[in-house]
């Protein structure tokens, strides 16, 4: 998966896990994360779980 995001995105920012498997991508300032695990699920048959049902109270205000 690291291997694809650097070759397809190099200028996305991510994390390299250490141990284990989870790997955070950052999308650009208003980009769209339910829609992109949505179209990336539908074409290219990838999960991912998007950032915003894990945000806190204070970030849903921001």
């Amino acid at each position: 998966m690291l291997k694809v995001l650097e070759e397809n995105l190099p200028e996305a920012e991510f994390t390299k896990p250490i141990v284990g498997m989870l790997i955070m991508l950052f999308l650009p300032e208003g980009a769209d994360g339910m829609a992109f695990a949505s179209e990336l699920m539908e074409k290219k048959e990838v999960v991912v779980v998007p950032g915003k049902p894990f945000r806190t109270e204070a970030e849903k205000t921001q």
